[in-house]
């Protein structure tokens, strides 16, 4: 049995000192290919944009009625990884910074994205803050890119907030107008009942039939200024297509024959605009200005158009509350029986949903207003700046990595070549073996170097 034996230093030192140049040579080769390879290595420069989502600052007055609306709240950075990776917000990357080139076909944009996608870091910070970093081999497009980046995600995450409001504005505005509808007949249903009861006789509360009537008609001439207002306001928007074809030129002619608000400068800009189109092509200096010229009275159009259906959309709401509590007062007054105490509980039943689809209109309303400026609580605390310097790859690390790999290879080459070399080098080895020493030979090398 070869029994384990504790190695003296100086067996140690004879190791190092027999084996360094085989321990070197791995290192300084590694070293030296890292270093010249670091030259080849392209170089990243990278720019960062750090942005802190403030509060909102105006809250939903309604929110604390307990409505479905107001009672959630949303984290913006739930989704921020997701939302900044997807392939949406990488094609719009590829838009934003003009690199439609390199992508030209499905295995180039695809190739793109990918290396788009590794391209940026993220980090969210406490707070609700969040950081965007974009390396990039071009200091100018590392710059660009990062605030594109950011612009990208407050647009989608605004986008689709407005997005989900307008939808809940849409839901309730035609659920209100199925149960308006339906508290309207209750309405009449129970007018009627109060008319036929009274059997032709003219009843004490008969100044509230004459007053319902009247405000019925009111309602019938601001319900058709609403629906020819509406119209109007459908056309103006489309304003880009109406240039564009006879119909769209009859159809503003038509509009600036009606009653609506720049309707004299309509005229002129449109008599302008066809004295032009007579004399020359669509592409003139001349019709292009005259076509920008009707395309900004439009806007203004559009806006007092706008206005003017909100105050009738008000007018129409403070006419149908009156009327609403004419009935009311109409069914204080009197007493129903027999089949009309059903009707008067129908009526009771939609007056209560009516108005509580109403505060939920109102809410959503808000809801898509304030949502409109969600942008505003996006705040760049760290705007970013054109690198100067590449950030990586650091020549220093990589030199230094290739030096304690070569190191620790030659290390490891040097001990296997040791644990595998046979050489008796000291008597000591012999007694480990239990093998007789015979003779000692005197080291010829140590007497010449005495000499």
């Amino acid at each position: 049995m070869i029994q384990a034996r504790q190695l003296p230093i100086n067996e140690i030192l004879g190791f190092f000192k027999r084996r360094y140049r085989l321990m070197a040579i791995p290192a300084v080769g590694i070293t030296l290919l890292a270093f010249i390879g670091s030259f080849f290595v392209p170089r990243q420069y990278e720019s960062s944009i750090k942005i802190l989502i403030q509060p909102p600052e105006v809250q939903n007055p309604l929110s604390s009625m307990g409505s479905v609306m107001g009672g959630t709240s949303e984290d913006p950075l739930r989704a921020f990884e997701e939302i900044i990776l997807s392939q949406r917000s990488i094609s719009m990357l590829i838009d934003s910074l003009d690199l439609k080139s390199q992508a030209a076909t499905e295995i180039g944009r695809r190739q793109l994205m990918t290396k788009l996608q590794r391209s940026i870091v993220l980090r969210v910070e406490p707070r609700q803050s969040f950081t965007i970093t974009f390396y990039s081999e071009n200091p100018q497009l590392a710059f660009r890119g990062a605030g594109a980046i950011a612009a990208i995600f407050i647009e989608t995450v605004s986008g689709a907030k407005n997005k989900r409001n307008e939808m809940t504005v849409d839901f309730y505005q035609r659920k209100l107008a199925d149960f308006r509808g339906k508290f309207e007949d209750s309405q009449r249903q129970i007018v009627r009942d109060f008319k036929k009861r009274a059997g032709g006789a003219v009843p004490t509360y008969s100044y509230i039939y004459t007053r319902l009537d009247q405000l019925d008609a009111q309602i019938a001439v601001a319900e058709r200024k609403l629906g020819l207002l509406v119209s109007y306001t459908t056309t103006v928007r489309d304003r880009s297509a109406l240039l564009a074809t006879d119909t769209g030129k009859q159809t503003l002619f038509e509009l600036q024959r009606s009653d609506v608000p720049y309707a004299s400068d309509l005229r002129v800009a449109l008599l302008a605009y066809e004295e032009v189109t007579r004399r020359y092509t669509l592409q003139h200096p001349e019709v292009v200005k005259a076509e920008a010229k009707i395309n900004t009275i439009l806007e203004r159009v559009q806006v007092a158009l706008e206005n003017e259906i909100t105050m009738q959309r008000n007018d129409l709401d403070e006419l149908r509350k009156k009327k609403a509590e004419s009935v009311d007062e109409l069914m204080n007054a009197t007493v129903l029986e027999g089949a009309a105490g059903d009707k008067e509980s129908n009526y009771s039943i939609y007056q209560k949903l009516y108005n509580e689809l109403k505060i939920k209109l109102e809410e959503a309303q808000i809801s898509l207003a304030l949502g409109r400026n969600s942008g505003e609580q996006y705040l760049v605390i760290d705007s970013p700046i054109l690198p100067l310097f590449p950030s990586k790859p650091s020549r220093f690390m990589i030199v230094a990595g290739a030096l304690a790999a070569g190191l620790v290879i030659g290390f490891l080459t040097a001990l296997v070549l040791e644990f595998l070399d046979t050489t008796i080098r000291n008597p000591e080895i012999i007694t480990v073996y239990k093998k007789p020493i015979i003779a000692y030979l005197p080291d010829v090398r140590i007497r010449v170097e005495d000499e």
